[in-house]
């Protein structure tokens, strides 16, 4: 985690072996009172912010705070402001290890982002520029982006495209990705540069979109470009696009790239939904509903005793795409399964161990 005056910061990492993977990064701008609060109230922020974005992975894996600051103490002492005393309880549910830092490398992603944000009264003033190029062949699916601010921001993202597109879609996979990080860094004013004209000119207005994938992605573009004060786009000649370009090819052209410190992303989805045709078979009514119905929406049975009930049964469940998990204390997730399903489950069991034996 990082915070300074204007803006609490942090990176979720997966560590294997000697490896730790940036996956996640969460970041805030600090309103009105929050500007106020001592380096340890908006560390404690910081945390709790990264809870509540990131809830399904605080539920299902125990959390490793790296930290050299005591935050543990104040988040356990008894003396505590009110409101450390509230984010305490809140992230007392979760399996949180708080250690001394040594590792540095997530570190200096999470203070590059809280250097990135800054103080948004100044940096998001001017005019910023974003530019874009997404790339598909058969071995390498990738995009680039290049985004330009006051003060001298330079920020450079790769990211690699692991699903099938064509260079139009990549062009627009790389667009979406680019305006989604520049109304993330605050950017009010902003004029984006592609070398894709045909993208261009669809997403103007100048070109017909009929096909239904590039309409989709036209819409999403606009919707995003609609979040500026003032968004632009241009079409440039690609030899004036070379550092999104080289971005784009990191796979296949690293020395494009040379010693630039580069941010590298993976989507593992397209921006718009594919269409998926599944057989739908309607669950009949079980004991998860109501667990369900509280955790989706808040949900809670007339009787003010079973509603109590399912408040404190609910602490013990998660959902994770849609479907309903029971936490263990181990700490894998178990699925719930309605009384169907559940026979059905143990009949093929059965069924396995009875092969087994023979």
């Amino acid at each position: 985690m990082a915070v300074s005056e204007n803006t609490v910061s942090s990176v979720l990492v997966r560590e294997e072996g000697r490896s730790q993977n940036p996956i996640y990064y969460v970041s805030k701008m600090l309103q009105g009172a929050e500007k106020r609060y001592f380096e340890m109230e908006r560390l404690a922020l910081a945390l709790v912010v990264t809870a509540r974005k990131l809830r399904p992975y605080f539920q299902s894996h125990k959390i490793v705070v790296l930290t050299n600051h005591p935050l543990k103490h104040v988040m356990t002492r008894p003396e505590g402001s009110g409101r450390l005393v509230k984010w305490a309880i809140e992230l007392g549910k979760y399996d949180i290890d708080y250690r001394a830092r040594v590792a540095q490398k997530a570190q200096v992603v999470a203070d590059f982002m809280v250097e990135l944000m800054g103080d948004p009264a100044e940096e998001s003033k001017g005019k910023w520029m974003l530019h874009v190029d997404g790339s598909s062949n058969a071995s390498n699916r990738g995009a680039g982006i290049w985004i330009q601010g006051p003060e001298r921001i330079e920020i450079e993202v790769v990211a690699k495209l692991f699903f099938s597109v064509t260079n139009n879609e990549a062009e627009y996979e790389a667009m979406i990705l680019g305006l989604e990080l520049a109304h993330e860094t605050g950017a009010k004013d902003l004029e984006v540069f592609t070398d894709f004209q045909l993208v261009a000119m669809q997403v103007e207005g100048t070109y017909e979109t009929r096909e239904r994938t590039m309409v989709s992605y036209k819409e999403i573009v606009q919707g995003w470009m609609g979040r500026f004060y003032s968004c632009t786009i241009q079409q440039i000649p690609r030899n004036e696009n070379d550092e999104a370009d080289a971005l784009s090819k990191f796979g296949a052209t690293m020395s494009g790239i040379r010693d630039r410190k580069i941010t590298a992303l993976v989507r593992e989805r397209a921006a718009i939904g594919k269409s998926v045709y599944v057989n739908l078979v309607e669950e009949s009514k079980s004991w998860k509903d109501e667990i369900v119905g509280y955790l989706q929406d808040g949900t809670l049975p007339s009787d003010p005793v079973r509603a109590k009930r399912i408040k404190f049964y609910a602490i013990c469940f998660t959902i994770i795409s849609g479907q309903l998990y029971k936490r263990t204390v181990d700490g894998p997730l178990l699925k719930c399964l309605n009384p169907e399903r559940a026979e059905y489950v143990l009949r093929e069991i059965q069924a396995a161990a009875a092969i087994i034996l023979e």
